[in-house]
């Protein structure tokens, strides 16, 4: 399970009389973005790791590597959704050294995703 929290951006728009430009600073700099990375077990959260970058596939091996897998003491089916990411043969390869399975979500099937 992923999530992003991400604080208020502004817009490069305004509201003004009709007719009338609207003047002021835009700032171009980003906001921090906290992710939470996370895995379920029937009702049980496994492994949550906070971090404020992108997710990338770097980042799910990183997490596999340090949080999940040495929480998993018996073969264990992993499904992921189908973020461009999790489909890096790498992630699939780290989870069968492991004794673990990779199992893709097929594409449009979200409401099989944990909430």
């Amino acid at each position: 399970m992923k999530a992003a929290l991400k604080k208020r951006q502004q817009g490069s728009v305004g509201w003004a009389p009709i007719g009338k430009k609207i003047y002021g600073e835009v700032h171009g700099s980003k906001r921090k973005r906290t992710n939470l990375i996370m895995a379920q077990r029937r009702r049980e959260w496994l492994a949550p790791m906070l971090f404020e970058r992108s997710c990338n596939a770097q980042g799910v091996i990183e997490w596999l590597r340090q949080m999940l897998l040495p929480m998993l003491t018996e073969p264990s089916v992993i499904v992921m959704d189908n973020a461009s990411f999790h489909k890096k043969s790498e992630i699939a390869d780290l989870l069968a050294e492991h004794g673990h399975v990779l199992l893709p979500l097929a594409p449009l099937q979200s409401r099989f995703q944990p909430h």
